[in-house]
């Protein structure tokens, strides 16, 4: 099973830059975040009820496949990330930049 190299948190900083979805990218691997909540079936039946308010929209580019994922902010301030084959990380909020940066 692949494991996901790195991963986003979109709400702490995307207010502060005016973006609604964040990136980061490495070669052709990308993970994309975005601010509206989490609607993929596959990835919340992976996640218990109480925390589905807490998961936004991701999708995640791997190895030229597209995985539809989720993720939150930790109270560690780690974003953590959770793809459709349950595969998951974490990463430091400063790994990810507003997409039209990229």
């Amino acid at each position: 099973m692949r494991v996901l190299a790195w991963v986003f948190a979109l709400g702490m900083i995307a207010p502060a830059v005016g973006a609604d979805e964040l990136v980061m990218k490495s070669g052709q691997n990308e993970i994309r975040i975005r601010t509206d909540a989490c609607k993929s079936e596959k990835v919340l039946d992976k996640v218990k009820n109480d925390y589905h308010k807490d998961f936004r929209s991701a999708l995640v580019k791997w190895e030229g496949k597209d995985y539809a994922a989720c993720w939150m902010v930790l109270p560690s301030g780690e974003v953590l990330i959770l793809d459709e084959t349950g595969d998951y990380g974490t990463i430091p909020q400063s790994l990810f930049r507003p997409v039209a940066w990229i």
